[in-house]
């Protein structure tokens, strides 16, 4: 026996959920306690994911959504668009200048938002699920100290 994996809209959901009886209801409820509704993948998504920080940051990838304000400032080829004009098809510029393509944009979603401020003043304003990775001062030392250009100079200096 074959089974299909049926993909059904949020109302349709709904719809069917209303001729459920309370036990089957309560079944599927039962099911959804189970199973993790989203689960980070390996690296800083995990690192974000695991922090005990009470808020914290990520920026990442494509998917997901990221939750900004609709009057952020996103760089394109030709100068500038906001975070509200943007819809499938635009070019924006990546994180190395490099054109992409927009291929889904995420709806609209009323969270409440705070104003992050980086080491170098630079500011965005995310809203309260938008994960970020951050150090502290130790903890940027710590890992600088793991890169091969702190060893080898650090190697240096002790030989001298």
């Amino acid at each position: 026996m074959t089974m299909s994996n049926p993909s059904f809209t949020r109302d349709e959901i709904l719809e069917l959920w209303e001729h459920l009886t309370p036990d089957e209801q309560a079944e599927i409820m039962s099911l959804f306690d189970q199973m993790p509704i989203w689960t980070p993948i390996a690296g800083v998504q995990t690192q974000a994911y695991l922090s005990k920080a009470t808020i914290t940051g990520y920026g990442g990838a494509a998917g997901g959504g990221k939750g900004l304000a609709l009057d952020t400032l996103l760089a394109t080829p030709t100068g500038f668009i906001t975070m509200a004009n943007v819809v499938v098809g635009d070019t924006l510029l990546d994180e190395a200048g490099n054109p992409c393509q927009v291929i889904g944009v995420s709806e609209i979603s009323q969270r409440p938002c705070f104003e992050l401020v980086f080491d170098d003043g630079t500011t965005v304003i995310a809203d309260d699920v938008h994960r970020w990775v951050t150090f502290d001062a130790k903890e940027l030392e710590a890992l600088t100290r793991r890169t091969p250009e702190f060893r080898e100079k650090f190697t240096a200096t002790q030989a001298a």
